[in-house]
């Protein structure tokens, strides 16, 4: 389909090791597209509790996240994988994902 035209590089890269801000900044444009997700407030990326509850998380091993940069090196797509706590449901987890227009290849890297 694309051939001869050259993609720009994409890099995946875990949650906690990106600006908390740029984050921040990511959701609210995600928001402002309108894409049928939950969250629908936008977040003060100065003040995100929410984001640095997740990041404990992470930390805790409760929650893995990655997010996706484009040639810009800014984030443009995040996947969240959440186990759940169940004894029998060990081998089950809840997936969270997001990802802006128009980055679709990037958002399918993130699955990859």
């Amino acid at each position: 389909c694309s051939e001869g035209i050259e993609k720009e590089p994409i890099h995946i890269l875990p949650l906690e090791s990106v600006d908390k801000k740029a984050v921040s900044i990511w959701f609210n444009q995600l928001v402002q597209e309108k894409p049928g997700i939950v969250e629908s407030q936008k977040v003060d990326p100065d003040d995100n509790k929410f984001l640095e509850e997740q990041v404990m998380q992470i930390h805790e091993g409760k929650l893995v996240s990655l997010v996706a940069l484009n040639a810009r090196n800014q984030i443009c797509g995040r996947v969240d994988l959440k186990p759940l706590v169940r004894s029998v449901d060990q081998h089950v987890g809840e997936l969270s994902f997001g990802i802006l227009k128009g980055y679709e290849r990037e958002g399918v890297a993130l699955l990859v």
